[in-house]
């Protein structure tokens, strides 16, 4: 990368990494590998914040999982290159797709991202994460039964992400956040704050312990596709960062709302890949993110920003994940 980007432009001592989703997650592993040391300035970690990646036992588990479903034994691992790749997707699908990933082995990883503190191999670089706040519409949308989720299925999904001893908390909480919230989207709260918003939270703070800033942001904009149910789905943003609103109409629709949406988010990561600061015009000031206001970049059509938004949501994730935004 440093070798070649002069030839597109680029500045080899000025160097921005970003993905979104399962790119973040590659992102946040980055942070900790110390092969990648000095080779970037700046990340940008969208809906895909992972302070915690896999440990040696879980990466064995899992495999152990696969060869299993597989009918293989631990000798026989090399016969997996010969599956058909249609086999082979299936296999990994019904072993659990997420049960891979970045490994703490020791070496080429040696911690985790930001757990119990965040990776000193980054402590200089600067970071911007966020999520979008209906993340999970996207993965609910799938299943057809999801809109009529009821309060018997609200329980019993709420007890398999909060675990048994939160979910009435954790329910309680939620409805009193929107008290004319249905099921369907009290679901979508709980699991959008479960697998990306609270990772996010924990990971900014942790890093913005260090020098280098954090700046972190969430998008409350709601594309009108599919009757409006989808709100903030996982990606809405990804159209308006890459400015090709014009062809995610599925995504986004189009339309002036959508393409204010695009100029304000363009700017604001270029601007960040540049100096490291995502201020531009057209956005209130975005402070530094911090443990104490934890200010947070709402994009939506009047852009602002928020001190520590939903904080007693956020507390209640650091007792039922395990996982602290606060303590040290």
């Amino acid at each position: 990368m440093r070798a070649n980007i002069g030839a597109f432009g680029g500045d080899a001592s000025n160097v921005t990494l970003f993905g979104q989703s399962g790119g973040g997650g590659k992102i946040s592993a980055l942070l900790a590998m110390p092969a990648g040391k000095g080779l970037f300035q700046k990340a940008i970690i969208q809906s895909g914040s992972d302070p915690r990646v896999r440990t040696f036992e879980e990466s064995m588990a899992a495999r152990a999982t696969v060869l299993a479903n597989a009918g293989l034994a631990p000798a026989d691992i090399i016969k997996l290159r010969d599956m058909p790749l249609d086999a082979l997707i299936a296999l990994f699908a019904k072993s659990g797709i997420l049960s891979f990933g970045p490994v703490v082995e020791g070496k080429l990883l040696p911690t985790h991202p930001a757990d119990p503190v965040a990776s000193s191999v980054s402590e200089d670089v600067a970071l911007m994460v966020g999520h979008t706040r209906d993340e999970a519409t996207a993965v609910l949308a799938a299943d057809p039964g999801w809109l009529a989720t009821d309060d018997a299925k609200l329980t019993a999904m709420a007890a398999m992400l909060m675990g048994p001893a939160n979910a009435a908390e954790g329910v309680a909480l939620y409805r009193t956040r929107a008290i004319e919230e249905k099921p369907p989207h009290l679901l979508a709260s709980i699991m959008t704050d479960k697998m990306f918003a609270h990772t996010a939270q924990v990971l900014a703070t942790r890093k913005a312990d260090q020098r280098a800033p954090v700046y972190f942001y969430r998008v409350d904009w709601r594309t009108p596709v599919a009757g409006g149910i989808l709100r903030s789905p996982h990606g809405v943003e990804i159209s308006f960062v890459f400015g090709n609103v014009g062809r995610a109409g599925e995504m986004t629709g189009t339309g002036t709302s959508q393409q204010h949406m695009s100029d304000l988010m363009q700017r604001s990561w270029g601007a960040f890949a540049r100096t490291g600061n995502p201020n531009v015009a057209g956005l209130p000031h975005w402070p530094r993110y911090d443990r104490v206001r934890r200010a947070t970049l709402i994009f939506d059509d009047t852009p602002s920003v928020v001190v520590d938004p939903d904080a007693t949501i956020r507390r209640f994730w650091d007792r039922a994940s395990g996982l602290s935004s606060e303590a040290k």
